[in-house]
């Protein structure tokens, strides 16, 4: 159940004309097996961050890639598409901010884009700095790379580090040594999913860079 009564399925932007700009997009990797564009953890975080923005247009964009059980096919084949969208998110759509976000193999998406990390895979990461300008923040909730490539993203990342928020629920096996299975699922029950948004809208409402 979603943190929020009231749930608004954004669409996906079309970069086809500058006035079809928002605000602000968040771009978001679903995690393993849920239906995209964006799973209850990514659609309780749009919902938080949209009642905090009044007057600001907001739209997402799932990023494609397969989810499932080939985790470093897909997390590479979602790096890709995350990479590509926000290129060309930020030539046709200078103004808008970015708000990069994913849950579980989706995190490990934002990971790549956002760390060193993805050289290992063959993806050119992370983004450089002309679109590093760009996103105002980074939030993950249950991020493996946390616990299988050294650690919370903020330290991993000099150009995003700044503006990242990594969360892992305490007993987390997936981005940590914990074994509570079910926490990995308490992400939006928990409350981090709110707190995460009023980061996101925090960095947001603070000067672009």
């Amino acid at each position: 159940m979603l943190a929020l009564a009231v749930q608004v399925m954004l669409p996906t932007m079309s970069m086809a004309r500058a006035d079809a700009c928002p605000d602000i997009q968040v771009v978001y990797a679903r995690g393993t097996n849920t239906v995209p564009p964006v799973d209850p953890v990514g659609q309780a975080l749009v919902n938080a961050m949209s009642a905090q923005l009044p007057g600001k247009s907001l739209s997402v964009y799932g990023i494609s890639y397969p989810a499932n059980l080939d985790l470093n096919g897909g997390t590479t084949t979602g790096a890709t598409d995350g990479w590509v969208h926000v290129e060309n998110l930020v030539a046709a759509c200078p103004a808008t901010r970015v708000v990069l976000s994913g849950y579980s193999q989706g995190a490990d998406v934002i990971d790549l884009l956002t760390t060193t990390a993805g050289a290992a895979f063959g993806t050119p990461t992370p983004m450089p700095d002309a679109v590093a300008g760009h996103v105002a923040a980074v939030v993950v909730f249950g991020n493996p790379s946390r616990k299988m490539g050294g650690g919370p993203l903020p330290p991993r990342s000099p150009l995003y580090g700044a503006k990242a928020l990594d969360l892992c629920l305490t007993g987390d096996p997936v981005c940590s040594n914990g074994v509570d299975l079910l926490a990995h699922s308490r992400y939006v029950v928990s409350g981090v999913v709110g707190q995460a948004a009023q980061f996101a809208v925090s960095r947001l409402k603070s000067p672009a860079g």
